[in-house]
Parts: C-alpha cells; structure tokens; sequence
C-alpha cells in the first residue's frame, strides 16, 4: 500500500495534526482546503500546528482564501465559516467545542467547551485574522484581530486550569479555504508590538506535539463489532479517553455527526430539512475517508456495526501491514434491549426495526485470521456465540435473508416464495446501504479484485481478476455473473455460463442456469441491466443506475450501482453465493442508509 506521508521539517511550525477530510499542501504545509462535496459540506474539518507554547508573547495569522462552492447544501444558515484559535494538544479537532479549546469563529462567536459568546467582528473571504496568546504571571490571555481592527481579550485562562500543558494554533474550517503565516513570511497585517510568530519563537521555548507513528507495523487499526445501540460508540470515546497517546482517529456515522455541530448544539435538534437524507449523505462519506486513511500512518477505530463478513474482509484488507484488531460487543440479550431503549429515548428511533433484524441474520462473528486479536469486551466468545446464533435464527425464521459467509446465498430451507420474497424487496429498496455489498462505500467498487459468480477473488464475470468492469451486464433479481473460475470464496462451483432467461422480461446476464453451483437461477431472470464505472468498478461515471423491471420501468438515481466485494452474485441456497437485486429509485423509495 502506497503511503501518502511527506516528510515534514520537524524544526518549522506547520500545519500537521488534521481530520482525514482536511487536504493539506504539501509542499508548504500552510494551506487547508476542506473536502466538500456531498455530505462533506456539512462537516467540521480541523488542523492543529506541530509545536504549542507554555510562555511568551505569540502570534499567528490566517488568511480566508476562498469560499468553497456548496450550493448543492440544503438549509445550511452558516455555510462557509473558519474559526480560529488555540487549544491543548489532547483536544479533538473540533476547536471550541472542548474544555481548553479556545475558538473565534466568523460569525462573530467566541466559544470554549461549546459555550458561544459574541465577540469581535463578523469575518469572511479575503480577511485576515491574527491570534494573539500572551503569558502574563503565569495566565494565558488570548485576543484576536480581523485585519486591522484590534479586539479586548477573549479568554483568560488560569495555569490551574492548564496545569502545565501547550497551546497550539488550531483552525476548524466548514467550506473555506485557508493559508497561514507562522512567521515564514512578512506580516500580511501589522501585528501587535511585543509579540513574534509562532515559528519565530526559539525551538527549545516550544513544546512539540504528537508525532505519526514511525512505520506503518506501528500503527493499530480497530475494528469494533456488533449491533447497532449495542455501545460501540460508548467504548471508543472511552478507549479514546484511556489512551490519548495514540490519538486515534474514529471513523463511523456517529463522528460524523458530532463534527456536523451547529454553533455548538447537536445537528439533529438545528436542522429542518429530512434527517434521515442528511444522514444517507454523510454516510457516504466513510469510503473515502476509509480511502484516505489506509495511506496514512495514524491509529483508527472504525466505529460501525461490521457484522457483515465480506465487510469485515474488504475493510481489513486495505490495512494490511497494521496492527489489526476486533473488538466484539455483545452484551446479554436484556442488556442489549436496555441499551437500545435508553438509546431510544434519548435521542430518538434512527435505525429501523426491519435493519436491525437483517443485520442479526447475517451477525457473524470475526475470523481469527484477519486479525492480529479479537477481543470480547463483554460477553465471552463461547458466551457469545449462542447468543449470535439465536439472533440469526430469529432474523431467519421472520422471512429475513442469511447470506452465506462468502457474501451470498439464502439458507437450503428458504426460498423465494410468500412473505420472504416480500421481505427481500423491502431490505433491498429501503436499506440497500445495509447489505455487505454496499456496506457504506462510497458506490465505488472496493479495491481489490472480483468475481461476478459471487466469488471474492474469482468466480464469474462482472468484473475481470484485476476489478475492472468487463462487459457484463449482469443478471436481473436472481443470478450469476457466470464465467470465472468459482462461485464461492476462492473455489466452489464455476460461475456459470449459460444465458439466463425467463421470467420478467429478456435476461442478458452472463450467469445463467442452476450449472457448476455457481450462476443464478434460470427461471427467475427478471431484466436488470447493471453497468459499472469504468475507472473504478462501482457506479458509471459516480451515478447513473439504471433498472429495468420486466423490460417496462426505466428508474435513474445519481446514487449509482455498487456491485460490492462480491460482484454480481448468483446462485439459490449458499452455493457459490446468492444475489436478489431490486432497485426502485422513485423519489419516494429513496434507500435509507444505515451504518455497517
């Protein structure tokens, strides 16, 4: 895996510490510009300087480059805003919203531990702002000016409260660009007499900050497990909390939000267009900062349900050299009610019943093999075990799907008769995001290679050995990606051959017949025709799904088609992998989106 960390010159003050979603130059290393497209632009993105200051006379400057373009938000009151200002290097990156998080945003607001105040002036593109921190008996004393306009102090913090720690330069931006002055340049404006940049201050007066692991064997990646209120995000705040030394970097839909504050206070209670679109929107975010952060050397905590084994795979996969982990949760059956009832009640009912339920069917344990430990955190494995086994039971006996640990199938004793069938559209329209195939990537194919047979390396077509789209088409609702060398999980039955057809409408899959235990079913075709991106194996051109059904409806969605870590799977029963794929992409059959 190709690594993206520059070096970086350890004796300069530069921008360093960062969210995945911030891109910082890097060459200079003076310049953010946040990611912003889709749900991005309704995200916080921070970056701290490398080296803090317990004494002295300091400042900094920022200049508000650009305004990015967000007009694709929705009701967003404040959409481009840049708070700057100073904080512990232990803080997170949403700078104000801590203790010892020191902010003056745009909007004219001062804020520490997410209590706002006005101060100063409104700010904007093309200003400059200097932060100012004075050490006076002891105290630090913050000010801040906008351009040439000087304002009274903003905080004033005892050494009790500091207890001895550094304050770094810290910038929060929501959709605008920035640059910095630390001293590698003249003044932008004239600043206050007695006080010299940060990078100006002499090295052995500065306190450095947390430094990237040396190599990528040193970084940790942490997979948590299990369902959704079970309290995986609980245990990743604390185990944030219990080491701040490795200074992970949580990824999941619950951070997500917390980076998505409005002046402070939780997106969910200040936003009035539909929640559960925002949130399709932000989820979407996860593959690429999954994209992003495999190249990187830091500690991640992936915080999602990953109950999915094909998720799991995908996921570890592109961490490979890392210090690989899972973390298992799985609570007594009463406490797991408890939790999700509290959860419930305090913050609302985000994850439909019908979810969780296909979730609990397809619950899979981690495989040893993928990772360095596996952890259980609450129950033990062997007191584990039989209650997964009762939640696939009871998902499996109310109609819900199991698919086979190779990312398809349906069990020998389904089918796809009364109830069940019904039961599968609705998981398949509703909550596509909740299949493995999916599994919140951003509907680019994951990058590693696929079978269309329902294979995870071979077994159909679909996409050729090396993740390219081939010329496949796919099959409708049941069946293979034919060709290939098996329809299961490196082996397993051929992928097919035959042409499929029948059913609804002409079928022009490359799957075909019940043959070798690997393509679809024959007589179920239906007449879906599926094309992928050409560059990078998911949707054509990121959108553009078309579904045909029955050769009659022609349904479009920019979401695109994400053919998933196991292609176009086919196959009845859990030979070589099954696939039932039902897309209705009518405004009111929006698929609502969950976390795995």
């Amino acid at each position: 895996m190709k690594e993206d960390e520059p070096e970086i010159d350890e004796s300069a003050v530069t921008l360093n510490d960062s969210d995945l979603h911030l891109i910082i130059d890097k060459e200079s290393f003076l310049t953010g510009s946040p990611i912003t497209d889709a749900g991005f632009g309704y995200i916080w993105a921070g970056v701290r300087a490398t080296y803090g200051y317990t004494t002295g006379k300091i400042c900094y400057q920022v200049k508000l480059v650009e305004n990015c373009d967000v007009s694709h938000l929705e009701d967003e009151p404040n959409p481009n805003v840049l708070r700057v200002g100073w904080s512990i290097f232990h803080s997170s990156m949403q700078l104000g919203e801590e203790p010892l998080s020191y902010g003056y945003g745009g909007t004219g607001k001062a804020s520490v531990d997410c209590k706002f105040k006005d101060y100063g002036s409104k700010f904007t593109e093309g200003d400059v702002v200097t932060a100012y921190l004075e050490f006076i008996d002891e105290d630090a004393v913050m000010t801040f000016s906008v351009n040439e306009d000087h304002f009274d102090v903003a905080y004033q913090v005892p050494q009790e409260q500091l207890k001895g720690k550094a304050l770094a330069p810290h910038l929060l931006t929501k959709n605008t660009k920035f640059e910095v002055n630390f001293g590698q340049c003249e003044p932008w404006v004239p600043i206050k007499e007695g006080f010299v940049f940060a990078n100006q201050v002499p090295l052995e007066e500065r306190s450095l900050g947390p430094k990237r692991p040396e190599k990528r064997t040193d970084c940790e990646i942490i997979m948590l497990c299990g369902l959704p209120g079970c309290g995986k995000t609980t245990w990743a705040m604390n185990h944030c909390k219990e080491n701040p030394d490795k200074h992970y970097n949580i990824i999941g839909t619950n951070a997500l939000i917390d980076k998505m504050k409005v002046m402070g206070l939780p997106r969910k209670g200040n936003y009035s267009g539909r929640w559960d679109v925002l949130i399709e929107k932000c989820t979407k975010c996860l593959q690429r900062l999954m994209d992003i952060g495999c190249h990187r050397r830091r500690n991640f905590i992936l915080d999602q349900t990953n109950v999915y084994p094909a998720a799991q795979r995908r996921k570890m996969r592109n961490f490979e050299g890392f210090i690989r982990k899972a973390v298992v949760i799985v609570p007594t059956d009463e406490e797991f009610k408890r939790r999700v009832e509290k959860r419930e009640l305090e913050e609302g009912k985000d994850v439909p019943d019908s979810a969780v339920m296909e979730m609990k069917a397809n619950f899979t344990l981690p495989d040893k093999g993928l990772f360095n430990e596996v952890v259980y955190t609450e129950l033990s494995e062997p007191e584990a075990k039989p209650i997964v086994e009762k939640y696939n039971k009871e998902a499996i006996n109310a109609g819900y799907i199991r698919r086979g640990p190779q990312g398809g199938g349906i069990s020998n004793n389904q089918s796809f008769q009364g109830s069940n069938i019904s039961s599968i559209k609705r998981f398949k329209g509703e909550y596509s995001q909740q299949r493995p195939r999916y599994d919140n990537y951003n509907r680019r194919g994951p990058p590693m290679q696929h079978g269309g047979g329902g294979g995870f390396r071979s077994g159909g077509g679909g996409f050729r050995s090396e993740g390219r789209p081939n010329n496949d088409r796919g099959m409708s609702r049941m069946g293979g990606g034919g060709g290939g060398s098996s329809g299961g999980w490196r082996g397993g039955g051929s992928g097919g051959g035959g042409r499929g057809r029948g059913g609804m409408g002409s079928d022009r899959g490359m799957g075909g017949g019940d043959r070798h235990m690997g393509g679809g079913d024959r007589h179920m075709g239906g007449s879906d025709r599926h094309m992928g991106d050409r560059n990078s194996g998911g949707d054509r051109n990121t959108g553009g799904d078309r579904s045909r059904q029955g050769g009659m409806d022609r349904n479009r969605q920019g979401g695109g088609m994400d053919r998933g870590p196991s292609g176009n799977q086919g196959g009845r029963s859990n030979q070589g992998g099954g696939g039932y794929e039902r897309r209705d992409n009518r405004d009111s059959h929006r698929p609502k989106v969950w976390s795995d």
